[in-house]
């Protein structure tokens, strides 16, 4: 019983792998981009300032908002896709009333 408990496990730990590995991961943005460092400032003195200093002079807090960060950068992208869906939806008027289509 122990014995096909592991072999099971170990297949799907095995399938995972190849599925994870197989698909194409390319990110838009760079985790760590230097063209967001304001090499300006030292890092001992303002390390924050010096990895991200360039970021918030492009990025300024808009007004409706207390904070912004790239969070809230993916949040309105993603409220902008989703809103397009929706109105593609909207528009097809081929769909039956309350059908998912």
């Amino acid at each position: 019983m122990k014995t096909s408990i592991v072999l099971l496990t170990s297949l799907a730990v095995v399938l995972v792998l190849d599925v994870a590995t197989s698909q194409d991961i390319s990110p838009q943005a760079k985790p760590i981009d230097p063209a967001n460092m304001d090499l300006s400032v030292k890092p001992c003195d303002d390390f924050f300032r010096y990895a991200n200093g360039d970021w918030m002079k492009k990025n300024t807090i808009p007004a409706a908002y207390d904070q912004w960060g790239s969070f809230n950068i993916l949040a309105e992208q993603n409220n902008v896709v989703l809103r397009g869906i929706l109105e593609d939806a909207a528009r097809d008027a081929s769909a039956p009333d309350g059908s998912n289509k």
